[in-house]
């Protein structure tokens, strides 16, 4: 497959679960049942009990404000970007689509980072 097709990037977008592998479709539906499944983790044992912060992604929108084939071919497009030295595309896809912070080193999987585990 080739990934810089959009068409086909946009018929295929769905969201896999880390552990599991399900797949799901980005309806209105799975998007409130994820929704409403969400939970606090804490992350910072040393936080005052009295306060806690938390962020959001754009995955956890309603398919009205925002789709899931939107995000991905973004992605994309960020990613062939960065393949010719422009970071920009990536970070703000990062921290406006994601809601993380960017991290790059010299040698980094984009690919890896993107899909990593992590705060899973």
């Amino acid at each position: 497959m080739i990934l810089n097709d959009f068409k086909v990037v946009r018929k295929m977008a769905c969201l896999e679960c880390p552990h599991s592998k399900n797949r799901h479709d980005n309806t209105h539906d799975n998007v409130m049942e994820m929704n409403r499944l969400d939970e606090y983790v804490s992350t910072n044992s040393d936080a005052n009990p009295r306060i806690r912060s938390s962020h959001f992604n754009k995955i956890s929108l309603l398919p009205t404000i925002n789709h899931w084939t939107d995000m991905a071919q973004a992605f994309l497009e960020a990613h062939v970007e960065m393949q010719f030295g422009n970071p920009t595309p990536l970070k703000e896809f990062m921290n406006l689509e994601l809601g993380e912070p960017f991290r790059l080193d010299e040698g980094d999987d984009v690919w890896e980072i993107i899909t990593s585990e992590e705060d899973a």
